[in-house]
């Protein structure tokens, strides 16, 4: 996995906002879907506490066509 660095910026009321900058362009798609799931397990841990990756939701419906 490649390190990175993380940029910020403050942005205060009245002021221009900076050009908008495509910091993922260098990434490949594997890069940032690696990045996204990354994300998303930090944030199931911090809100729920359980850091595992969540199993598809496996609920069974019926839907029944009517036919004319």
């Amino acid at each position: 996995m490649r390190q990175g660095s993380i940029t910020s910026r403050i942005i205060r009321g009245g002021e221009k906002p900076p050009p908008e900058v495509d910091e993922w362009s260098d990434f490949s798609c594997e890069e940032r879907m690696e990045a996204v799931w990354t994300l998303t397990r930090l944030c199931l841990a911090w809100t729920s506490g359980d850091p595992d990756e969540p199993r598809l939701q496996r609920s069974v419906s019926y839907v029944r066509r009517s036919w004319r």
